[in-house]
């Protein structure tokens, strides 16, 4: 009951001063106009904040991947960024080493046709990839690196971090959910 006891005083408050306003506002036959009687909309809260929330994912065995934004709010463009190492050891382990940055050549290689997105630029073992400006919910780019393993490190493997919104510039529901890590080992 309480609850509804406020808004008809603030209503009832504010119809009142309409109406003192009113008195002071007359035409020139000494009559109220009309418009001056109307209730004032009482000012209202804002709104939640619709922040974007972009996640990194798995798409596929060819080293395909995808950034979603899971938010409630547009993400505007960004960068993601993949980081690959190779495993030195049969039975993988980062702890204690274990791990190398990939080199093309060594631990992969690049397949001809399938275009990676415009844009990325490559720098040792790290892809830096344009993501475009993400629809709350829904949104979402999917993308290859467009890379095989090495014969020789197929038993071994790859690891990619890959990492959405990697230069941290847009203002997140939830920062610690960006990065995921993903093995590859044969098949691929």
């Amino acid at each position: 009951m309480k609850q509804l006891r406020l808004p008809l005083l603030a209503i009832a408050s504010s119809i009142a001063l309409n109406i003192a306003a009113a008195s002071a506002q007359t035409n020139s036959a000494g009559a109220v106009s009309a418009s001056s009687l109307q209730p004032r909309l009482a000012a209202s809260f804002p709104g939640p904040v619709l922040r974007s929330d972009l996640v990194a994912e798995s798409q596929g065995a060819q080293f395909g991947f995808r950034v979603r934004n899971i938010g409630s709010g547009k993400a505007p463009d960004s960068i993601t960024l993949i980081t690959c190492t190779a495993y030195v050891a049969a039975t993988p382990t980062k702890i204690g080493g274990g791990y190398v940055p990939c080199v093309e050549g060594t631990h992969y290689v690049t397949l001809p046709g399938v275009p990676i997105p415009a844009g990325t630029a490559k720098g040792g073992n790290v892809w830096k990839v344009p993501t475009p400006a993400l629809a709350a919910n829904t949104g979402q780019m999917a993308f290859t690196l467009n890379i095989k393993t090495t014969p020789a490190q197929r038993t071994r493997g790859l690891n990619f971090q890959v990492c959405a919104d990697a230069n941290t510039a847009i203002a997140e529901s939830n920062e610690s959910n960006n990065c995921q890590a993903f093995n590859y080992t044969w098949p691929n």
